[in-house]
């Protein structure tokens, strides 16, 4: 009776095999189930060894349908279905025919196999009638570097792209992991990028890729089906196994760039010891009975009474139904306890389609895009348009502007990435460190969905780092300093990113100890920055940390404490025209806000002239443009100018003296005053007339063109000329040196002092 209903089964499932569709995940696996119920059946009640040797491999060929290994699809399922008719044909007629040769199945090896597994097979009754998880494949032969890469230079690059996104993701998800051990979601995420890039690399025969991939999907394995918790050892393998593939893709990629060998790798060994030693410790998966028992809504004993009597039974009940028809379990609290079992299982898969550009060919779109934009503008300022602009030209010329512009939003918006895979980066660099030095800090990272153009972004990552490193280092304390002051022993660093007036800032926050004014201040005068008497306001004190080789640290470590790192944070910053801003106070922490322009393709600018010469100043540092009056105006020492307004005394630019311009008007309250500011000093720039807002393409000066003070770089206006983006932040600086020049020429009086402070203060 038992055989005709496993032959009515085999029967069924070759009436699905004749109908498969391989991108039919559900119907694939509901035949890999039925070989694997059909093994396990002929395992315990055929005298045919050859019957469940050959139901495991055709449930192997399967499973390599769902996994996309193997090979193409088709072969392995005809292949299945060949095994299925020597399994129909076999049980039929009471005989195993002779094993195909090309099967590479024995009867010996089945009798070996089925004498090696002594275990009992999967309780399916337990777990309600659903199959187990696909059990690991055999370990492959490990292979530690000294493999010769020979395949497509396409195929590699493409695969070593995907590693690294694959990679990047799963740091993500182990952050994730550290704080919800259980979020079902980020466990799978992070298996199947161990999965997938196991399976490439096996198709790439990157064996040391593949071997260590191999055991970190097994310790995931592990965890989805809940023999092991993800937490402690288990993490921190995970997060050194994302590593160790990180650092392996590396050496491959320089690898086919040079053309030689992989280095060996033989440090993969331990690590993959280790994981198989973590995996190796099994523990039963959380079956229905456990989670009844520890919901408290059954007991022990009746489940176990329940599952001997399921045990003896020829046709065996799922235990829920047991334990609800013998009056144990209420039909609702069973559901409930389904409905956990499920959770445990599901996984949320959320993909979005995207297309990969090279990208030096989309810098190349942009800039040919903005070179389209300065054409338009050309042929706008032409004469024939302007003399009748409401001419057939004029309007077609009107929707080319529009057609151009809404072309160039949209070419800059491709080049517009998040901030995600940077804060990631920081979110792991913050974890490693504080485990070093034994701090118990808390990552939070806010707006990291926020998106800058990808130029901005590579360059913030050096910056970050030194950033964060500093805020861990320094500035948060060991958890007993911040107990014996009465703050929680886990620190809280925050990474935050948010739109600013047609900007972006990001702010590092941390709950430390804040800066130590006193220190700094004493640093700085050791290192003759200041002198004794200098009476300096909170924000040029805390500036005085970007000064190069600046340090307060007591000793020098692997971390930091040379003075190298917050100079080049300061430099990089500036080269990306942006801000820096610190806040701190002492025992409650600091922030270091930066704020940076959207991309540095395109700027928004007031355009104004200065004799022959047009020039642009980004219309974030923008004030105001006024008209002085003779009233207004102060000198010191017939040298320093300085316009009064609003109570202020402002440092006046002329830019004919910096960059040696002619035919400039002399007589300020015959030009236009254009106020600016840039971190909270302001500046008054003299010109002859302003050009108006206007969105400009920047183009660098070239090489050989030395570096000006002052200025950013370039752009052609749309009357065809070339005009000179304006630093203000450099202009300010100079300023500020030439008005303390000035100061010191006139002596301690009270113009020269009044100057100077007004000078440095900008107020």
């Amino acid at each position: 009776m038992a055989e005709q209903e496993q032959l009515n089964t085999l029967e069924e499932l070759c009436e699905r095999m004749a109908l498969i569709d391989p991108k039919d995940l559900p119907g694939v696996a509901q035949i890999y189930a039925g070989f694997e119920s059909f093994a396990a059946w002929a395992e315990e009640n055929t005298a045919m060894p050859e019957l469940p040797a050959v139901a495991k491999a055709a449930a192997e060929l399967v499973n390599n349908v769902i996994l996309e290994e193997g090979g193409p699809a088709e072969p392995q399922i005809e292949r299945a279905g060949a095994m299925l008719d020597y399994l129909t044909r076999a049980l039929r007629n009471g005989e195993a025919p002779a094993l195909p040769a090309e099967w590479d199945i024995t009867v010996e090896q089945a009798g070996e196999a089925e004498e090696a597994e002594e275990a009992p097979a999967p309780e399916v009754t337990e777990e309600m009638g659903e199959g187990e998880e696909p059990s690991p494949p055999d370990e492959p032969a490990p292979s530690y570097g000294g493999e010769l890469i020979t395949e497509d230079a396409d195929l590699l690059r493409e695969f070593f792209d995907e590693a690294n996104e694959h990679l990047a993701q799963a740091d993500l998800h182990l952050l994730t992991l550290e704080t919800e051990p259980d979020n079902r979601e980020a466990i799978d995420a992070v298996f199947r990028a161990f999965h997938t890039i196991k399976g490439a690399a096996g198709l790439l025969q990157m064996q040391t890729v593949l071997t260590l991939a191999h055991f970190s999907e097994s310790l995931l394995d592990k965890v989805r089906q809940g023999s092991i918790r993800m937490e402690n050892e288990a993490v921190d393998l995970s997060f050194e196994s994302v590593d160790g593939l990180k650092r392996l893709i590396k050496e491959h990629e320089e690898a086919l760039r040079a053309g030689v060998a992989t280095p060996s790798a033989e440090w993969v060994s331990d690590l993959a010891q280790r994981l198989e030693a973590v995996v190796e410790n099994k523990e039963k998966p959380l079956r229905l009975g456990e989670i009844l028992i520890e919901s408290g809504v059954a007991l022990r004993e009746d489940v176990e009474e329940a599952l001997e009597a399921q045990a003896k039974s020829d046709q065996p009940r799922k235990l829920g139904e047991m334990l609800v028809s013998s009056g144990k379990v209420e039909a609702r609290e069973a559901a409930e306890g389904l409905r956990k079992q499920e959770e445990q299982r599901r996984s949320a898969f959320h993909s979005r389609e995207a297309i990969k550009v090279d990208a030096d060919r989309l810098d190349h779109l942009v800039d040919l895009i903005g070179e389209l934009v300065i054409a338009a503008a050309m042929v706008r300022q032409a004469p024939e348009v302007n003399d009748d602009p409401m001419s057939e030209l004029g309007r077609r010329l009107t929707l080319m502007d529009k057609i151009t512009r809404e072309l160039q939003e949209i070419s800059m918006s491709l080049r517009m990435v998040t901030l995600r895979s940077t804060f990631q980066r920081m979110a792991r660099l913050a974890r490693d460190l504080a485990k070093k030095q034994g701090k118990n800090v808390a990552f939070v990272s806010e707006g990291d969905d926020t998106e800058l153009d990808k130029n901005v972004v590579d360059q913030m990552a050096d910056p970050l780092m030194h950033m964060v490193r500093n805020a861990v280092d320094h500035g948060i304390e060991p958890p007993a300093e911040r107990a014996a002051n009465g703050k929680p022993e886990k620190a809280t660093l925050t990474l935050r990113a948010f739109h600013e007036r047609g900007a972006v800032a990001v702010e590092i926050e941390e709950d430390g100890r804040g800066l130590n004014r006193e220190g700094i201040v004493a640093k700085a005068i050791e290192r003759e920055l200041i002198s004794d008497g200098d009476t300096l306001s909170d924000n040029e004190v805390w500036n005085l940390i970007f000064q190069a080789g600046f340090s307060t640290a007591k000793e020098v470590t692997d971390v930091s404490g040379r003075g190298v790192g917050m100079d080049v944070v300061q430099r990089k910053i500036a080269a990306l025209r942006g801000q820096t801003e610190i806040r701190s106070a002492p025992g409650q922490g600091t922030t270091f806000a930066i704020r940076l322009p959207l991309t540095l393709a395109i700027i928004d600018g007031m355009g104004l002239v200065a004799g022959k010469e047009r020039y642009i100043v980004p219309i974030g540092n923008v004030i105001r443009a006024v008209r002085p009056d003779a009233g207004e105006l102060y000198t010191v020492a017939g040298r320093g100018e300085m316009l009064k307004q609003q109570g202020a005394l402002i440092p006046l630019f002329r830019l004919s003296r910096l960059l040696d311009i002619g035919d400039t008007a002399q007589d300020p309250t015959e030009a236009i005053a254009l106020l600016v500011e840039d971190g909270g000093k302001q500046l008054a720039i003299l010109a002859d007339t302003l050009l108006g807002q206007q969105q400009t393409v920047i183009k660098p000066l070239g090489q050989g063109i030395p570096p000006v003070t002052g200025v950013a770089g370039g752009a052609i206006m749309p009357d065809g000329r070339v005009g000179l983006i304006l630093d203000v932040a450099g202009l300010i600086r100079r300023t500020h040196e030439t008005a303390a020049e000035t100061a010191a020429c006139a002596g301690a009086g009270e113009q020269g002092v009044l100057a100077t402070a007004h000078a440095e203060a900008g107020e």
